[in-house]
């Protein structure tokens, strides 16, 4: 499961849906001053593209999608 927390989106995983561990360091972070994500995160969404390649969709404060992508 992937979370925004405050300024920043963190992942979590679960075998059960009940106990959960929390990854320490987030995946993401805003950007920089004057980005279209420097306040905030929305609409996160996560599609796994192949067994090596995770890309993130999310909505910054301006309204503008972004995209990361990951290797799982």
């Amino acid at each position: 499961m992937w979370y925004a927390l405050a300024e920043e989106i963190y992942y979590a995983s679960s075998s059960d849906g009940l106990n959960w561990t929390h990854e320490p360091l987030p995946v993401l972070s805003t950007g920089v001053s004057g980005s279209f994500d420097s306040n905030t995160f929305d609409g996160l969404d996560v599609v796994r593209e192949s067994s090596s390649l995770l890309r993130m969709y999310y909505v910054g404060n301006s309204s503008a999608i972004g995209q990361a992508t990951s290797v799982p």
